[in-house]
């Protein structure tokens, strides 16, 4: 039997523009070319389901995390929300309680 190689045209890392032939030992022959056990249609196929699979877990993830972060951001709001109101509650008070103390001049002893 005649061995072929891999006709499959491969691009080195960082080089989009060169290729060269695999040239590893083939194993199938698909649509008149020879391909190894890395670039036949099958082991394609499988790499990509399987990236597929992993980016979809990915991105559930990410979208349940962006859920999270909006929901934080609303509570982070409302606190702030809150906050603003105590400190101008606060303030109101001080001054009310200044004004008094001013307007009644009372002496503080020492």
């Amino acid at each position: 039997m005649e061995k072929h190689e891999c006709e499959e045209r491969v691009y080195p890392p960082g080089n989009a523009f060169h290729h060269y032939q695999c040239g590893k030992n083939a194993k199938s022959y698909e649509n008149g070319k020879w391909y190894c056990g890395i670039h036949n249609a099958e082991a394609v196929a499988n790499r990509k389901a399987k990236s597929d699979a992993k980016y979809a877990e990915y991105s559930r993830n990410l979208d349940e995390k962006n859920r999270k972060h909006k929901e934080m951001q609303k509570l982070l709001k409302a606190a702030e929300k809150w906050m603003d109101a105590q400190t101008m509650h606060h303030t109101t008070d001080l001054y009310n309680a200044c004004t008094t103390y001013f307007e009644r001049k009372i002496v503080i002893p020492d």
